[in-house]
């Protein structure tokens, strides 16, 4: 019971600033794009659920209820909106080089 009491006075308000401040980092450094959608099922797919990687929570692009709606696909870099990295496809990259005998 004195456990109790000690961990909800001075215990959880120092959980809680380390859990304030584990969020404020990820979102300081966040990178990647905003909404992903991972191994989604069937019903996932027709309704539009996404998972905000960026607020952390579930959202949808079709209206659906329960779900509040998704924001604009975005890319973000070091925690700030950024333009996303042009994929280029080189020829010549990973080619088996075939050797001379």
């Amino acid at each position: 019971m004195l456990f109790m009491i000690y961990d909800a006075i001075f215990k959880a308000p120092e959980r809680k600033e380390r859990a304030e401040a584990q969020i404020l980092w990820e979102r300081q450094h966040f990178n990647g794009w905003k909404l992903e959608q991972k191994y989604p099922s069937q019903s996932d797919i027709e309704h539009g659920i996404f998972f905000d990687r960026y607020d952390q929570k579930t959202c949808t692009t079709r209206s659906y209820p329960g779900y509040d709606p998704c924001p604009a696909q975005q890319y973000y870099s070091n925690g700030m909106l950024s333009t996303p990295p042009v994929e280029t496809h080189d020829d010549n990259s990973r080619k088996p080089v075939k050797k001379k005998r």
